[in-house]
C-alpha cells in the first residue's frame, strides 16, 4: 500500500506559506480533484483544518482518518456553495476542464467573497521541454525524452482517446502559448504571495528527486502484477 504522507520538502513549505496565519490555523476548503485531494492530504497530514468540496460526497476511510470534511456543491450554482463555506477562512480554487470552466471559476470565488472569505488561491499549471526532460535524465539516471508532438498528431491523439471537441482546441491553445514562451517568466505575483523568492526547478527537483523515483517503482510493481 502506498501512503501519499505529504513528505516533499516543496509542499510542505508552499502549504505552510500559503495557508497558516499569525498566531492561528485557518480553515481552508479545497476544491476535490487530482491536485485538491494531494493539497487537502497534505494540510490534514499537517493538522490544519480542511474540508473537501466535491460534486458528490463518497466514502473515504483515509480522510476519515485525517480528519478531511466533505461537502458537496455544485459550481454551476452559487447559492448551493453557501454550506461549504460556513467557518472557512481560505480557500484553494481549481476549475474542472470544462467548457465553462470560466464561469465555474467565477462562481466559486464569488460564493467565497459572499462568505467572507479573503484568502483565495487560485491554481494551474502548464508546461515542459526538452531542458527539463534533460534535468530528469540527469536526477533519475534513466533516459527521459521530451517528444515533440505536432498539433496535428496531438489532436488525433485526443480525439481518439474520447476528448471533446472544445477541450482538444482549448488543449492545443494552451500548448502553442506555452511552446511560444509565453509562461516562461515567472509573474511578481509568486513573490507577493509566498513572501520570498520562488525556487528554481534545480532546486525542486533536488528536494523532490524521491518522490519520482517512488513513481518508478510503484509502476514496476504494477507492472510486475499485470503479467
Amino acid at each position: 500500500m502506498v501512503r501519499r504522507d505529504g513528505s516533499d520538502k516543496e509542499l510542505g513549505r508552499l502549504l505552510y506559506e500559503l495557508f497558516v496565519g499569525e498566531g492561528c490555523v485557518p480553515k481552508t476548503l479545497v476544491t476535490g480533484g487530482n491536485i485538491g485531494n494531494y493539497v487537502a492530504e497534505g494540510l490534514a497530514n499537517r493538522t490544519f483544518p480542511v474540508r473537501v468540496l466535491a460534486r458528490r460526497v463518497k466514502p473515504n476511510p483515509f480522510w476519515d482518518d485525517l480528519g478531511i470534511e466533505q461537502v458537496s456543491g455544485d459550481f454551476s450554482h452559487v447559492s448551493s456553495l453557501a454550506s461549504a463555506f460556513d467557518g472557512v477562512d481560505r480557500f484553494f480554487s481549481l476549475s474542472p476542464m470544462v467548457e465553462n470552466l470560466v464561469e465555474l471559476g467565477r462562481n466559486a470565488v464569488t460564493a467565497a467573497k459572499q462568505a467572507g472569505v479573503d484568502y483565495i488561491v487560485r491554481s494551474s499549471a502548464m508546461g515542459s521541454n526538452a531542458e527539463i526532460a534533460h534535468k530528469f535524465t540527469n536526477a533519475l539516471g534513466k533516459k527521459i525524452a521530451y517528444v515533440d508532438v505536432t498539433p496535428e498528431k496531438a489532436k488525433e491523439s485526443m480525439a481518439n482517446s474520447g476528448m471533446s471537441p472544445w477541450m482538444i482546441q482549448c488543449q492545443l491553445e494552451l500548448f502553442a502559448i506555452s511552446k511560444a514562451g509565453y509562461v516562461a517568466e515567472v509573474s511578481p505575483v509568486v513573490k507577493e504571495v509566498l513572501k520570498r523568492n520562488p525556487i528554481s526547478f534545480d532546486q525542486f527537483l533536488e528536494e523532490n528527486v524521491a518522490a519520482f523515483r517512488v513513481d518508478r517503482e510503484i509502476a514496476g510493481v504494477a507492472r510486475t502484477a499485470l503479467r
